[in-house]
Parts: C-alpha cells; structure tokens; sequence
C-alpha cells in the first residue's frame, strides 16, 4: 500500500527547505511540537533517478504500541512561550545517525531565570555550545545582548532540559535560544526512523532503504530540544541536508533545492 499521507491541518501549510549558510525565502506551517501534523519528512534512496515517487510501493506501519498508553508527561512552566523555529538538520545514512541545529525565538511571559525543554534522554545536547541571544534590548529594534548562562541540567528519569541564567529574563522581552544537537536513527517508528521497502528491478526484488519522521504525540524530542506540548503550534523554518541521491518529501510543497558540496544537498 502507498505510503501514508499526513493529516490536512485547517490551515495552508507551507515549509522553506534551505541550503546550509543560504538564506531563502520560507514559507510558515502552523504547527506543534507534540500533537501537530506528523513531521513527515521520507526520505527515499532512489535507485534509478528515472523512476517516479509513484512506482515506489512502501508499507510503513505506525506501531500504535509505541503511543498507548501515554507514558506520564513532564508539563513545562509557562513563563517563556515560543514564537517560532528554524530547524536544520543532517543525515548520515551510513551510521544511522543525525545532527542538526534549532534556533527557538520566545517571548517571556513572567520573570524567570530558567529555560526548560523537552529532550529525549538519547538525544545529545551540545551544551558548551548552548547560546541564548536577548533581542530588542533596551527597546532598541536590532539590538542584541548574549544572555549569561549559569549551569545547564538534564533531569534525571524525566526528558527535560533546563538551562539557568544568572539574571532574570524580563517579562515581556524578546529570546532566542540556539542549539546543537545529534542522535541516532531509530528502527522502530518512533522519531527519526529508518524503514525498509522493495521495488521490483527487472527480474530480482530490490531492498531500499527510507528515513521518516514520526513525531506524535510526544516524539518530536527525540529529535530536538522543543516545547513538546500540544498547546504551543508556532511558524516552523525546516532545512533537510541529505546525501545526493536522496530525494526527500514533506507535507507541504518543496520551496528549494540548493547543493551544499559534492556528496550533499538540500
């Protein structure tokens, strides 16, 4: 049977895909983190560039095991409340394995001197790296301030990080949290998942190789830091770096394909 296709949310739905370091025009999708449409992003290893998406026949299976019951949820605090995203990430095939980066513009909603997110215990968090920008400072448009950071956490047996800062964000002000991240490509649908297909080639069946994401209904932090609760559905800015012969789909038209190198582009 044809690949699943994800839900038609009510509102026009539209993703940017950019090249690393190019900065293109995007296009906004209304979305959230946790009960959002599937972040379906398949990608699929095409063995002769000829051949269309629709002779491609994949069985992919949601395995609803891996969402019922809910396991009990971490409710994050409600001082800070995201704007929007910009999301990049790289895939390498050949050791199941992804890294990327995600830029979280936020509003303070009450004084705070804390961060929290959900991240999957797996996933990796480049904390030395960890950057939190203040814009607007002053009531001056374009004005910046990098915010100090006092320590950052990983909460035991719960998927949270929590970054702490030496001064109180200002209720009312303008943040952006910058952050790097890699994990590892999964078998079972859960996350960023690798899924296998065949396609008949002449007289022989051919295995292949595909990459999807399945992000309900609290598996986007497998794959990045976020506010991974249903009631936050904010812009989302999505840039996909995949091998050369990796073709990828999404759930709203391609803006762009640009090349990164000689082995990748996106």
């Amino acid at each position: 049977e044809p690949l699943d296709q994800p839900d038609t949310p009510e509102e026009t739905c539209r993703i940017g895909l950019s090249c690393t370091g190019v900065v293109v025009s995007w296009r906004k999708i209304i979305m959230g983190c946790r009960h959002h449409i599937p972040l379906l992003v398949a990608i699929l290893a095409i063995a002769t560039p000829t051949l269309s998406w629709r002779e491609y026949r994949i069985r992919r299976s949601i395995d609803l095991s891996a969402t019922n019951p809910l396991i009990p949820d971490a409710k994050l605090p409600t001082d800070l409340v995201p704007l929007n995203y910009s999301l990049r990430i790289e895939l390498n095939a050949a050791q199941l394995a992804f890294h990327g980066a995600v830029n979280i513009t936020m509003t303070c909603a009450k004084r705070t001197n804390q961060i929290n997110l959900h991240a999957h215990h797996d996933l990796q968090v480049d904390e030395v790296n960890l950057e939190v920008v203040q814009h607007n400072v002053g009531g001056v448009d374009g004005a910046s301030a990098i915010v100090k950071i006092r320590r950052v956490d990983r909460v035991p047996k719960k998927p949270l990080l929590v970054v702490y800062f030496h001064d109180d964000f200002a209720a009312g002000g303008l943040y952006e949290a910058r952050i790097h991240f890699k994990g590892q490509i999964w078998e079972n649908t859960e996350g960023l998942f690798q899924g296998k297909y065949k396609n008949s080639e002449g007289e022989y069946m051919q295995e292949h190789s595909y990459f999807a994401t399945y992000f309900r209904p609290h598996l986007a932090r497998r794959v990045f830091p976020c506010f991974d609760e249903p009631a936050y559905k904010v812009p989302f800015q999505v840039t996909i770096v995949r091998p050369k012969g990796y073709h990828t789909l999404f759930n709203t038209p391609l803006e762009r394909t640009e090349t990164v190198d000689d082995h990748f582009e996106a």
